[in-house]
């Protein structure tokens, strides 16, 4: 006969991990069906900590006028008096026992008058730019009666996740000297929803011409000239900021906004401003004088020296996306879309922490701490827009990439600028232009929010005509290969092509002529895994996995395994089928995990094919799930 136990929800409660107890326990309906109780302390400046709710109840007394000489007890038993700062609003706090006394930020949300506590949520939306809708409900709440500690609570999560909240926060935080990476990179969705929105957009026209220009328009109702300067953040592909109202603005406003972005302004948002004002120039002539002084110091960036803003922002992304990867905050986003959000919040740390932190250092450790888990969650991205790489994640590829933006910006507005000081900077051929910046094929290459399949444009005839020559050779060389590897990054390459490709590579016995080096035979293979993945080319996937295997067989300077299959992982982009994509990736795991040949190797390879399957777990299911078991075998031997 079988016994029924009864556990206590304190017991029940400890079997989980502290970091799950608490995010149950935050829960106050599930505190309600337990029965469950929760204190919560204050502690100030590392001093003194009291019971929130005795605290909260004086204060709250002290506000209703509930008599003179009101005080609480810490958590030590001692008295402390409570007064208020009637010169502040809300009236402060001041508690105090003998020479020790601490101010505290008054609580509008426990203030006896419904219009005072209501006059404060209305004051905080629009110094905040918080969305009507996002404190409605708050709105009824105060109207009737005071907060709860976790209305309390659940309110200041709703400021929080304003921008300029966290613009405040990160800006309080650098000057400490301290970080958090909730406050740049925060794991709610209703925190880029400000620079994005909430639902999804089926490709990046579909957002710039049906989304955007309501996101901007949200930001200039709140404030004409610092909500322009917000929307910029969501500006970071070129075609977004002149398809929405920004181009609009007056023209002292866009004077302001281009004298503020030599100074003021992240990275992004001063090409942003370039883009926005370039059609401007013969509306407002005085747009001339700062937006070319704008041109001149994005030209004369140094991408790779000490301290570089590309530097900043790039490292930055690399954080905001492998957190977006790890929390799945933005899951419900295509790639392109998450990476617009991800540069917003970016851009955001740039702006304000740029020449306030370390920004080798800080990008030392994005790299060490956050580059793996962004490199594999936009290689798993690969599969629904393969033609942006996270190779491209770098302060270098930034450069050529803005290089290229501003470039195609010019010859959008050649009218706009013909014979202004501007003409010579960006349409001129000498040392001081813009264009001798530009770089092939870095500054034509897709960027972060553009590497979806059908987006690619055909390539010129001149381009053609080079591909058609270099294929045309008898034996697979590296000429046969590098126009192929470096146009299909940027145009839509034919199929005939791909055909005379693996044609090549299959009367070559799969391998480069003997006397390709080493070093360079790896990045032409590299290079046909990218071709297969942005042609949707699965035959050439598969011939680049046998080259990989060839090397490993014949033992020629095979590939290090964890090299080998994430190599195959880009080429497993050729299939556009998550089923396809997911077997071809799970056999290629189980591959590598039969090869290995180091206990280093296999930790790396259990380390990445982890955090693969983490990101689609479909991978555990069709292959990497076997090879996880047999990688844990190898490191247990």
């Amino acid at each position: 006969m079988a016994r029924r136990v009864t556990i206590d929800p304190a017991t029940m409660l400890s079997l989980y991990p502290k970091f799950l107890q608490l995010r149950l326990l935050g829960d106050e309906s599930l505190r309600d069906a337990l029965g469950v109780e929760i204190g919560e302390t204050i502690t100030i400046e590392g001093a003194v900590s009291f019971d929130r709710t005795l605290l909260n109840a004086a204060i709250e007394g002290a506000y209703a006028g509930e008599g003179d000489g009101a005080s609480v007890q810490d958590m030590d038993g001692e008295e402390w008096s409570l007064s208020l700062d009637s010169t502040r609003s809300p009236p402060a706090v001041r508690l105090s026992k003998e020479e020790s006394a601490y101010l505290l930020v008054g609580l509008a949300w426990l203030l006896p008058k419904a219009s005072d506590r209501l006059h404060h949520l209305e004051g905080l939306r629009r110094e905040l730019a918080i969305g009507v809708a996002a404190l409605a409900p708050w709105r009824e709440i105060l109207a009737r009666r005071t907060l709860n500690l976790p209305e309390i609570d659940a309110l200041q999560e709703v400021i929080d996740r304003s921008p300029m909240s966290r613009a405040r926060k990160i800006a309080a935080d650098v000057t400490k000297g301290k970080g958090d990476l909730e406050t740049f990179a925060p794991g709610s969705a209703e925190s880029y929803a400000p620079f994005v929105g909430s639902d999804p957009a089926s490709d990046l026209a579909s957002f710039r011409d049906g989304m955007l220009p309501g996101i901007v328009r949200a930001w200039l109702d709140w404030d004409q000239f610092e909500g322009a300067k917000m929307a910029l953040l969501g500006c970071g592909q070129g075609s977004l900021a002149p398809a929405t109202e920004l181009r609009d603005l007056p023209g002292d406003h866009l004077v302001r906004l281009a004298e503020w972005g030599l100074e003021g302004a992240d990275l992004l948002s001063k090409v942003a401003i370039i883009e926005v004002g370039l059609p401007s120039i013969r509306r407002v002539p005085d747009l001339t004088g700062p937006l070319s002084r704008l041109v001149e110091q994005i030209r004369d960036m140094e991408p790779k020296s000490e301290g570089s803003r590309a530097k900043l922002l790039m490292a930055s992304l690399i954080t905001v996306e492998a957190e977006l990867s790890r929390t799945q905050a933005l899951a419900h986003l295509p790639p392109f879309q998450r990476r617009i959000a991800a540069l917003a919040h970016a851009s955001l740390f740039d702006r304000t922490a740029h020449h306030r932190v370390d920004t080798d250092g800080f990008a030392k450790w994005a790299l060490e701490a956050r580059g793996r888990h962004f490199y594999l969650q936009e290689l798993v991205d690969l599969r629904s827009e393969p033609r942006w790489h996270p190779e491209g994640a770098t302060a270098e590829r930034l450069d050529a990439e803005l290089m290229g933006r501003i470039r195609n910006a010019a010859w959008a507005n050649t009218d706009s600028i013909a014979g202004t000081e501007l003409e010579e900077l960006l349409m001129g051929s000498g040392g001081r232009s813009i264009s001798s910046r530009v770089q092939f094929p870095g500054s034509f290459l897709p960027g972060p929010a553009e590497g979806a399949y059908d987006a690619a444009p055909s390539p010129p005839q001149e381009f053609e005509e080079i591909l058609d020559q270099s294929l045309a050779d008898r034996e697979l060389t590296p000429r046969s290969v590098i126009a192929l590897v470096n146009l299909s990054a940027m145009f839509r390459i034919g199929d005939e092509r791909i055909d005379r490709a693996v044609e090549l590579v299959r009367a070559a016995g799969y391998h480069f002529s003997a006397d390709v080096g080493t070093d360079e035979r790896d990045l032409l293979i590299d290079g046909l895994a990218k071709v297969a993945a942005g042609t949707r080319r699965a035959d050439l996937a598969r011939d680049v996995r046998i080259m990989l295997r060839r090397l490993r067989v014949d033992g020629s300077a095979p590939l290090p395994a964890t090299r080998e299959f994430l190599t195959c992982v880009t080429a497993a982009a050729a299939h556009g089928n998550l089923a396809e994509w997911a077997d071809f990736v799970g056999d290629c795991a189980i591959e590598a995990a039969n090869s290995i040949a180091s206990e280093d190797e296999a930790r790396l390879l259990h380390f990445d094919l982890e955090r693969l399957c983490q990101c689609e777990p479909l991978v555990r299911a069709r292959g990497g799930g076997r090879a996880l078991a047999t990688l844990q075998l190898t490191l247990k031997e």
